[in-house]
């Protein structure tokens, strides 16, 4: 959304600095007014209100977390491309690949620069954020250690978890973060948060396409190693799927490599005699079948989900029910209960 803006259609004076700027600026506003309403909230709130207060805090934690979340990669991406220059062979002088109207010699696009770079900081230092909001409650991201042949007990300690995770009140905003992984690698979204910042920012300053695709599908080929040793997810179907698309990332730049090859009249190179129909519906099938693949994954996903929630509540009933006919052999007989001394 942010680096799709496109007023420079409605705004003569509106460039791709103003562009930058507007992309980092307007993510930071939003998060001031989420902010502003929390303070609006608590004032309203009375003091005596202790978890309430500390409900409303974990909304707006949420809330600014999810928004950081989902503008990251792009904003990083824009300001990223702000600082990609140019020159022009043979006259010395040096644009903006994003914008050739813009002066990479001037002195406003000089003052641009100190500002954006600070901008880009703020930004980058966002996972790092994430990491020491998980640190400070990675101790309670877990179940109890306990022997593997007690499943029953495995699914109650399971069960508790969620419950706190629910009704904690600084869990309940980082979930979205830690969800889905190990409990030894409960920081690993800060991983991935960079591995994003990775392929869709730090990739736009290689200097040509052919060497950006070699090196894109060099990082696919780092990302299935390190995934396949680690398995940082809980579901043995989420890391296989996962590999999957690391595969799929490093074929799809090898493939965007080789059609740079192109001599104006025809491929050359490996895809010589292939034609642009061709070689665009081999990728778009490729493509296609990766969806497939994640939507059936997504599927038994869903259902082992199901499944394992109804063995909780039966768990959870059983356990209830122990508890119960526990409480009715320790009582006394009925007849002790009624008796009365002395009466």
């Amino acid at each position: 959304i942010w680096g799709g803006l496109g007023a420079d259609c409605y705004v003569d004076s509106y460039n791709f600095m103003t562009r930058a700027y507007a992309t980092s600026a307007i993510p930071m506003a939003i998060m001031v007014a989420i902010w502003c309403v929390w303070g609006l909230r608590r004032l309203y709130t009375g003091s005596g209100q202790i978890e309430r207060r500390a409900r409303i805090l974990s909304q707006h934690t949420e809330a600014s977390l999810l928004l950081s979340y989902l503008v990251l990669p792009t904003v990083v991406g824009v300001q990223f491309k702000s600082l990609r220059c140019s020159e022009l062979e043979g006259l010395g002088v040096r644009y903006l690949r994003a914008d050739s109207s813009i002066d990479c010699d001037s002195p406003e696009y000089d003052n641009f620069v100190g500002n954006i770079a600070w901008l880009l900081a703020i930004y980058l230092c966002i996972p790092l954020a994430y990491l020491g909001l998980l640190y400070r409650v990675s101790d309670r991201l877990h179940t109890p250690a306990g022997t593997d042949d007690d499943a029953q007990q495995k699914i109650l300690d399971e069960a508790a978890l969620k419950l706190q995770e629910e009704s904690d009140p600084e869990l309940r905003p980082l979930k979205f973060l830690y969800k889905g992984y190990r409990p030894q690698y409960w920081y690993w979204e800060v991983v991935e948060s960079y591995r994003r910042i990775l392929f869709m920012s730090v990739l736009t300053v290689v200097d040509t396409p052919v060497r950006r695709g070699f090196v894109g599908a060099g990082l696919g080929l780092v990302g299935t190693f390190v995934y396949r040793e680690v398995a940082p997810y809980q579901r043995s179907t989420t890391n296989v799927l996962n590999i999957a698309v690391q595969y799929q990332i490093s074929l799809t730049f090898t493939y965007a490599s080789l059609l740079l090859n192109h001599d104006g009249t025809g491929y050359t190179g490996v895809l010589a005699g292939i034609g642009e129909e061709t070689a665009g519906g081999v990728m778009g099938i490729a493509n296609l079948s990766m969806w497939i693949l994640g939507a059936y994954f997504g599927g038994t996903f869903l259902r082992k989900v199901q499944l394992q929630n109804e063995r909780i509540r039966e768990a959870m009933a059983e356990q209830m029910a122990r508890e119960a006919a526990h409480a009715e052999g320790q009582a006394l007989p009925q007849v002790l209960q009624d008796f009365t001394p002395f009466a």
